[in-house]
């Protein structure tokens, strides 16, 4: 017999669930894109959970959130409902948690507006006990152009090279992908980037991490994400500018997730702090952090942390103010605090490997659409080299990172989009 499934939705919804009959389901009438539109999977707070989110038209008979899990057999579990919010004159968002999946499972969901028209039905696998993949990838920063002059596919499209990349991800069997920001490239959001963005058919069956970047900096991105753990004190405001990640809310975005025995913990380095302005920053990434220990206590033998702005690169922005201001307020002190592991970034562009002194790795991850290639600026003799440094690269196409996790040992192999192997690393647990 199958297993109940207990479904919750985020706090933007009034949870009701409504048990199905016991039939075999089949697909609805032919699927409306404009009532189900940039569909997107997010962790949940465990392995056991997955957040949905996605658009609909405002032409909706019914302005409410529905998804239903589908066992192997396709027997329905259970339907959860909810209310939606608008997001312009002609779009409405919609989120949903599920709970209580089996790990190591194949499932199929469908997600509806109004109950009675569903979506097809999509695959997801959930992450097995034990040994599991995820990718790591930065700066997708879709664009509704091509790629950088410099790239070696520079007739092709920002879509088509993050196209190549999530297929190249599928095929080598992630369960999930972690993001180190910037997934669009215009600061004040374009919904026709996130179009982009979400438009890999492989994002219907992984769910999607993103750490939010600095050209992700408006309520779009809000809109768009489904984020478990979110540690927000202040709420939300999308209703003049759009700009919600000011001083006054530097905890937006800073969530936190669990696979496994690996707690991954997403921090928001979108501002632009001075000497003076810095310490709050730090003190709410100090604040997340301690939340996500407390509330995975014993859980866990690895932390990842994934942001956007880098500390430790050789790129353009190696000399940044704000990225000296986060590193003199205690950033990098902040990791060998907690005891992170492996600190995942991007915006600079271009790949980089360090390894502190206390033995943490940072990774600087590149452009996995190819929209733009920073060469390194600075050089070994500058006071900015990081000291740790162990590789850096740039080859001018997408890349992406594969990270197997088996036990205490983690295997880390970035390659290019062409096949190129661009770095490997076998991580040992350290003994801390």
């Amino acid at each position: 017999m199958f297993k109940k499934i207990y479904i919750s939705l985020s706090t933007f919804f009034v949870l009701t669930l409504l048990a199905c009959g016991t039939g075999t389901v089949t697909s609805s009438s032919t699927e409306q894109s404009n009532n189900f539109e940039t569909i997107t999977l997010q962790p949940g707070s465990n392995a056991t959970e997955v957040n949905f989110n996605w658009y609909s038209s405002n032409d909706t008979v019914s302005k409410k959130s529905f998804v239903r899990i589908l066992s192997p057999n396709r027997i329905t579990a259970l339907v959860a409902t909810g209310t939606s919010e608008p997001v312009s004159e002609t779009k409405f968002r919609h989120k949903a948690t599920v709970k209580g999946l089996q790990q190591g499972t194949s499932y199929k969901y469908q997600i509806s507006n109004d109950s009675v028209n569903w979506s097809v039905a999509y695959d997801y696998k959930t992450v097995p006990v034990g040994t599991f993949k995820f990718a790591v990838v930065g700066d997708p920063q879709l664009s509704t152009g091509t790629q950088d002059h410099n790239s070696i596919f520079a007739d092709r499209t920002t879509a088509e090279g993050w196209a190549t990349t999530v297929g190249k991800i599928v095929s080598e069997g992630a369960y999930f992908i972690v993001s180190a920001g910037d997934h669009v490239d215009n600061f004040n959001g374009n919904e026709l980037e996130y179009d982009n963005l979400f438009a890999p058919a492989g994002l219907r069956n992984l769910p999607f991490a993103p750490a939010i970047g600095n050209h992700d900096a408006n309520c779009l991105f809000a809109y768009h994400f489904n984020l478990p753990n979110e540690q927000n004190t202040k709420p939300l405001d999308c209703s003049s500018s759009g700009s919600a990640w000011s001083a006054a809310n530097s905890d937006l975005s800073n969530y936190y997730y669990i696979y496994n025995r690996v707690l991954f913990i997403a921090l928001n380095t979108t501002p632009y702090p001075n000497a003076s302005s810095a310490d709050g920053y730090i003190a709410a990434f100090d604040a997340t952090i301690k939340t996500a220990k407390a509330a995975n206590a014993g859980k866990y033998d690895w932390i990842i942390v994934h942001h956007h702005k880098s500390t430790q690169s050789v790129g353009i922005h190696a000399n940044d103010s704000d990225i000296q201001a986060y590193v003199d307020a205690g950033f990098e002190r902040l990791m060998t605090t907690h005891g992170v592991d492996l600190v995942l970034a991007g915006h600079d562009h271009i790949f980089v490997r360090t390894e502190d002194s206390d033995g943490i790795i940072y990774m600087t991850v590149t452009t996995a659409s190819g929209l733009k290639f920073y060469p390194p600026s600075i050089t070994p003799d500058s006071q900015k080299w990081p000291a740790g440094m162990v590789t850096h690269t740039q080859n001018q196409e997408p890349e992406y990172t594969i990270v197997e996790v088996n036990g205490k040992t983690m295997t880390i192999t970035t390659k290019t989009i062409t096949g190129k192997q661009v770095d490997f690393l076998t991580l040992p647990k350290r003994n801390l």
